[in-house]
């Protein structure tokens, strides 16, 4: 970390990395762990942005299906349009 002679402070891409692992270890939102850790919020969202996925948080949830011969539930919509929309559990 490097810090100007106007007291901004500057991080390498490695030092964001490791805001991010205690951002996602910390369990707070953006706003709240940038205030504890004296972080600028829009510097903590732009590198975010940048580093995306990479930097600790995901926003994507894998989600897997286990097959069954027959559904325990079955939920069928209908459209006014027409189309159906079917989900099996």
């Amino acid at each position: 970390m490097k810090v100007l002679s106007n007291g901004k402070v500057r991080r390498s891409e490695e030092e964001w990395r490791e805001v991010f692992a205690r951002h996602t270890e910390s369990g707070l939102g953006a706003r709240e762990f940038c205030r504890k850790e004296g972080i600028s919020l829009e510097s903590f969202r732009r590198w975010r942005e940048k580093l995306g996925a990479t930097a600790g948080e995901s926003a994507f949830i894998r989600v897997s299906a286990e097959s069954s011969s027959r559904p325990a539930w079955m939920l069928e919509i209908t459209f006014p349009g027409g189309g159906h929309l079917r989900l099996q559990g």
